[in-house]
């Protein structure tokens, strides 16, 4: 982990300025909605660090103090047409394609579904239970 030092403000933590500053990109698309989690995290576990007497309990210490970030998304949802959606849905894949269509009608998370097991589903009742997850 990278620290720097400036005057005014003390030792910085660089590795966390650079990590969480707006922009950055991951190989699965933009940090940027997943930033606001992330602060919250970190200063949740550096409240945690206080109560545990790791560290210092002057809020000034905190080095997430010193990180900036926006807090809007330049993301623009992509509007289809039924048919649209039908042609995307069609060009994927099987199984990806049981797999996507399964989480369009039940909104279960993938790791439910692929936890999923014939006995988890009743087809007279119209229901599936949801008893694991695979992770």
């Amino acid at each position: 982990m990278h620290l720097g030092h400036d005057r005014k403000q003390g030792p910085k933590n660089l590795f966390l300025h650079n990590f969480v500053g707006p922009g950055h990109i991951c190989r699965y698309g933009r940090f940027d909605d997943a930033l606001i989690d992330i602060r919250r995290i970190t200063s949740l576990v550096f409240k945690h660090g206080q109560r545990c007497n790791f560290l210092p309990r002057q809020q000034e210490g905190n080095p997430m103090n010193w990180v900036s970030q926006r807090t809007t998304s330049d993301y623009r949802a992509i509007v289809m047409t039924p048919k649209q959606a039908f042609e995307v849905l069609l060009n994927i894949p099987e199984p990806r394609r049981t797999l996507t269509l399964s989480d369009a009608a039940t909104a279960l998370r993938v790791s439910e579904l692929l936890g999923l097991m014939w006995m988890d589903l009743d087809f007279e009742g119209l229901v599936i239970y949801v008893r694991r997850a695979y992770v």
